[in-house]
């Protein structure tokens, strides 16, 4: 078949040749080999618009292994650059999507898969992109659930439920981007309490500018941390000047205990 430029879209199919091969056709191919599949997990999220997080990237792509569920828990053989997860699913659990017509795991089967499997930094980036209107490729995309249906979703007896209700709690819908989730998870492991799209002001109106914020605590000293992977590194610590007070922290120059923002001046 190669002899007459057939398309290997996967062992066992093929496409006519001079067809427009696209990774919605791929995955076509793997549920006519085996119908028994659905698309779900992180392919799934993908499909959706919804923004994941693997391997210190943000994804949208077509790369890497892609995710079925089986839900006949019938599937045992091992499929080239598919992982195949066994657990049930619902009639609610499954759509079918586009001129491919895929069988797609809903928004919120997806959500909780994710919630589910973790880990939780991964599941919490698709949650708030799902929850909040995001951009893509220019085009807006609007909020594709509520937090209510969800939690819903959450309620169904399965393996890892418990600790997906508990990371369901951390979700913050001010996070504008994958960066701000990790940003904000990573600060709140550190034991800060940053205010998510914090607009800082001074006395005469200026804004420095915006993003998670903490007021009680010092910047660290020493090198400055590492860039979130595909962001630009973060600038070094700001020196204290002299006479600010132990707590005193500094955003471009500025010591934030002189700002008109409800957070200058509290404690902890």
């Amino acid at each position: 078949m190669k002899d007459e430029d057939w398309i290997a879209l996967r062992p066992g199919a093929w496409a006519e040749p001079k067809t427009a091969v696209d990774p919605g056709l791929r995955l076509k191919a793997a549920q006519l080999l085996h119908p028994e599949l659905v698309v779900s997990h992180r392919t799934s999220a993908r499909l959706w618009r919804i923004e994941t997080w693997e391997g210190g990237a943000p994804t949208g792509g077509a790369d890497g292994p892609v995710d079925f569920t089986d839900p006949l828990l019938t599937s045992r053989r091992r499929l080239t650059g598919v992982h195949v997860h066994h657990l049930p699913l619902a009639d609610t659990d499954v759509e079918t999507m586009g001129r491919h017509r895929l069988r797609i795991t809903s928004v919120a089967r997806t959500l909780g898969d994710l919630l589910r499997s973790g880990p939780r930094d991964d599941a919490l980036v698709a949650v708030e992109s799902a929850l909040t209107q995001r951009r893509f490729a220019e085009t807006p995309r609007s909020p594709l659930i509520t937090p209510t249906a969800l939690a819903d979703a959450l309620a169904a007896p399965l393996l890892g439920g418990t600790r997906a209700r508990q990371w369901l709690t951390l979700v913050d819908l001010g996070a504008g981007s994958p960066a701000e989730t990790l940003a904000r998870l990573r600060m709140r492991d550190a034991g800060l309490r940053p205010e998510t799209q914090a607009e800082v002001r001074t006395r005469g109106g200026r804004r420095p500018g915006h993003g998670p914020l903490q007021r009680d605590r010092a910047l660290p000293r020493g090198p400055p941390p590492p860039p979130l992977p595909g962001h630009g590194r973060l600038p070094p610590p700001v020196p204290h000047a002299a006479g600010d007070p132990a707590g005193a922290v500094r955003v471009q120059g500025v010591r934030l205990d002189s700002l008109s923002h409800p957070l200058a001046g509290k404690k902890p």
